[in-house]
């Protein structure tokens, strides 16, 4: 069984066909990449698949339950992660603020959350920021494209929640010597 099953996506933005019939499979350990010219339909996909444009058509299924009509709150809780192009970052917090608001958000039980919380925080952006990059405050500025990028992905990766993730141009940010 495919982790992630598209079938006949169809996308219309009022009398634009944004998707026509578009159908794919991703399967469990697999990288699926879309490639295709700017306009070509590639994050409207991806929207449509992470429940955030409506469907005009076709069905979208992930770990066998059908999420075609779900909210896309729903479709992130049966861990589907999204990392959209563009970054979203609390320009009034530092690297580790912006991660901490996240991973506590998706711990939601136990006495111990906000430790575990931290933890997980520490330990995923040490990877990416190794020192005291965590404490750099992310305002516009301080932080590069590709550092924002970085704390995107690094958030994406450690959701407890996380099955697949999906991400919209997740390197473009990133100079060549990351991408490799």
């Amino acid at each position: 069984m495919a982790m992630l099953e598209v079938k006949d996506l169809h996308v219309h933005y009022g009398v634009i066909e944004a998707l026509k019939g578009v159908s794919l499979q991703v399967e469990q350990g697999k990288i699926v990449s879309l490639i295709g010219a700017n306009g070509a339909g590639k994050t409207t996909m991806l929207h449509a698949i992470s429940g955030i444009v409506k469907k005009s058509g076709g069905s979208i299924a992930f770990l066998g339950n059908d999420i075609t009509k779900a909210k896309a709150k729903n479709i992130v809780e049966q861990g589907l992660i999204q990392v959209p192009e563009g970054r979203r970052i609390f320009t009034g917090l530092t690297v580790y603020e912006n991660f901490y608001v996240e991973q506590s958000q998706n711990i939601k039980t136990g006495k111990q959350w906000r430790k575990k919380a931290q933890i997980m925080a520490q330990n995923a952006l040490e990877r990416v920021f190794p020192g005291n990059g965590i404490d750099v405050m992310a305002v516009l500025g301080t932080l590069s494209i590709e550092q924002q990028q970085m704390v995107e992905i690094a958030r994406a990766t450690s959701d407890p929640n996380m099955k697949l993730m999906i991400l919209d141009e997740p390197t473009s940010s990133l100079p060549a010597e990351q991408t490799e």
